[in-house]
């Protein structure tokens, strides 16, 4: 998943493109703030720099409550 600017435009340019994702867990973790964190984990068909491969991503996103709606605040992807 894309982490800055680089990426980004190497995404775009089909330089790194996911082909198919395979849901492999889901957790939901309440914290102390009360701002639930939802956590993934995918075995993800990707070619990056033209090279072919399955990488094992996680994704961790953090939700805030504004209004009557929860917001995806912050996604923070690496790989487990």
């Amino acid at each position: 998943m894309p982490s800055n600017e680089a990426d980004t435009a190497a995404a775009a340019s089909g330089a790194m493109t996911y082909h198919s994702m395979d849901d492999v867990g889901l957790s939901v973790e309440d914290t102390d703030t009360g701002n639930p964190v939802l956590t993934v984990r995918t075995r993800t068909d990707a070619t990056i720099w033209g090279g072919r491969g399955r990488w094992p991503l996680q994704l961790e996103i953090h939700f805030v409550h504004e209004g009557t709606a929860w917001i995806a605040a912050r996604t923070v992807a690496s790989t487990w």
